[in-house]
């Protein structure tokens, strides 16, 4: 098979601390941006026809980087880990589009059903935070440079991560690439 993947993998998720309302958001809308100050459409456009994509996750116990390509790509693949860990485009205008896309998803959630699966959440695991619901007030109040903070503070340091790489591509050419992208990305110790 003539693909290549990776995964980055951090044991530190949202449940390490952080305010839920500012949370959720960053966390349902990763895939919505793009970097280097193209939108994500821009950057869709732009792998038309090239077999290379990466994913941003985010859950209570761990945030992670899945990515694919062909071998033939994989140096594109490589830019996009770059890019997104160094230069995500997370402005107002395109926290805005994300907010408007939670907002009416919240609007078109019923109320009842929403308390319902809060009540029976709050049963099962008590008064914790990771329950905080999304509130249309929490959406609104947050800001790009907010955003841009808590999204840097779980991907924005390379030291955080534990990167994988398989496939069908020459150990040494995979060297050369992986220490030019990853060995370039920002990396500092946590206190």
């Amino acid at each position: 098979r003539n693909a290549v993947s990776r995964r980055a993998y951090n044991a530190r998720g949202y449940a390490r601390g952080g305010n839920m309302q500012r949370i959720k958001p960053l966390k349902t809308s990763l895939r919505d941006f793009g970097g280097d100050g193209l939108s994500k459409t821009d950057l869709t456009e732009m792998l038309t026809g090239r077999t290379a994509s990466l994913s941003l996750n985010l859950t209570r116990e761990e945030s992670y980087i899945n990515g694919s390509a062909s071998a033939e790509d994989f140096e594109l693949m490589l830019q996009l880990l770059h890019l997104y860990m160094t230069d995500p485009n997370i402005t107002d205008a395109e926290l805005d589009r994300i907010k408007e896309r939670l907002t009416i998803s919240l609007e078109k959630s019923p109320q009842d059903k929403r308390d319902t699966a809060y009540r029976l959440n709050v049963e099962k695991y008590g008064e914790h935070p990771w329950l905080e619901q999304l509130t249309p007030e929490g959406i609104s109040s947050l800001n790009a440079a907010e955003a841009k903070g808590l999204y840097d503070s779980f991907f924005g340091n390379a030291s955080d991560y534990t990167f994988y790489f398989t496939g069908a591509i020459p150990a040494a050419q995979a060297k050369e690439l992986i220490g030019k992208y990853v060995g370039s990305l920002p990396a500092k110790a946590r206190s």
